[in-house]
């Protein structure tokens, strides 16, 4: 699946290029590789809108999923549209819909079980910018869901 979205996200990425948007950015969030996973987003938009596709998943400890009896982890992509209230960084509003499975594994048996979830919601979000060459961008994002 990682390998796909690369493709699609560098394939969306140079079509922006292409009809010129104002800005690039790919989004990390440490937290997913704190957690023995990974979350890498590849953006592009102008002064007011901000168009995203990425991958992201991880192994959920313990602690987050509550259950001693499982391991938990979950694979996804996602697509983001933001609109930016004319500044590229600072606060966004927007939707985002993600896909992704969730697979459960009870410790004692080794049993699996596999579940594909779907999620659509809207967002307020506050992002941080850390400038390269060439105004392209890495962010590292701070999301709320309502």
């Amino acid at each position: 699946m990682k390998k796909h979205i690369t493709h699609i996200a560098t394939g969306l990425l140079l079509s922006a290029m292409a009809t010129q948007a104002s800005a690039f950015d790919i989004e990390i969030d440490p937290t997913a590789y704190l957690l023995s996973g990974h979350s890498v987003h590849f953006g592009f938009g102008g002064e007011n809108y901000r168009f995203d596709i990425g991958t992201f998943g991880l192994k959920a400890p313990e602690a987050f999923h509550g259950d001693e009896n499982y391991d938990l982890e979950f694979e996804g992509i996602g697509i983001k549209l933001d609109y930016l209230f004319g500044n590229y960084a600072g606060w966004f509003v927007g939707v985002e819909a993600n896909s992704n499975e969730v697979t459960y594994t009870r410790k004692s048996t080794n049993e699996t079980a596999t579940r594909q979830q779907f999620s659509l919601g809207a967002k307020i979000r506050l992002s941080h910018h850390v400038h390269a060459k060439h105004h392209h961008h890495a962010m590292v994002g701070h999301q709320s869901k309502p």
